[in-house]
């Protein structure tokens, strides 16, 4: 498959380029022009200045170029073997302490070498106050603007990811192939403490009128006023 890839990248050569111009500005502007036989539409075939060729070859951007590897694509898909007992229907706490809690469960029916992780960050400041609950709102929104490119990159791989604010603080479900999933939450935590370093205040004037605009259709509706 990568021979073919790169064989068709080979053939994108300046040379081999066809360039095809449509437009009404060239109409009648030429004797050369030739008629095609089915629909009557008069055309010029010339070749490309060798002046334009040279120009070409030597042209270069750095921002154009073939996409960087994709770190979330997996190559392994084994399974973890199942327990010689019978794995319960539910999940098991696997770690209980002052902080944290992890609870596990393995898949004994589909057998796929997909991961659902959910996790919880609970903070009493979540809902301590109308300001409170609005900047974990700018917060979580800030924070899915900043993973946009990485988050895009995962979802090509066929990870998914979500992230919301909840009454007990925020939730980030990520789901797909085991094998960079955690790759994939890393990237997450580390924009959550480096939040300082991507952010502009362009970008929070831009999800606050967002936000603003939110809670105005939300207060129109009567449900949310009640």
């Amino acid at each position: 498959m990568l021979q073919e890839i790169q064989a068709v990248i080979d053939a994108l050569t300046p040379e081999s380029v066809n360039i095809m111009v449509c437009s009404k500005t060239y109409a009648g502007s030429s004797d050369s022009y030739l008629t095609e036989k089915w629909f009557g539409t008069q055309y010029l075939v010339e070749d490309i200045p060798t002046n334009w060729l040279s120009s070409w070859k030597s042209a270069f951007h750095e921002d154009f170029h073939l996409p960087h590897p994709n770190i979330f694509l997996p190559t392994d898909f084994s399974l973890l073997p199942l327990p010689e007992a019978q794995s319960p229907p539910h999940p098991v706490c696997a770690v209980s302490d002052n902080t944290m809690e992890i609870w596990v469960k393995q898949d004994s029916k589909f057998r796929l070498p997909h991961m659902h992780c959910c996790f919880q960050l609970v903070s009493p400041a979540a809902i301590a106050s109308p300001q409170t609950a609005v900047m974990l709102d700018l917060f979580v929104g800030l924070l899915r603007q900043q993973l946009v490119e990485d988050v895009y990159a995962a979802e090509v791989a066929g990870l998914s990811l979500e992230i919301n604010p909840s009454n007990k603080g925020i939730v980030i479900k990520v789901h797909g192939f085991h094998h960079k999933l955690p790759i994939l939450l890393e990237t997450i935590f580390h924009h959550m403490t480096h939040f300082r370093k991507n952010f502009t205040e362009d970008m929070f004037d831009a999800l606050k009128r967002r936000q603003q605009q939110c809670y105005y259709n939300s207060f129109l509706q009567p449900e949310k006023l009640a």
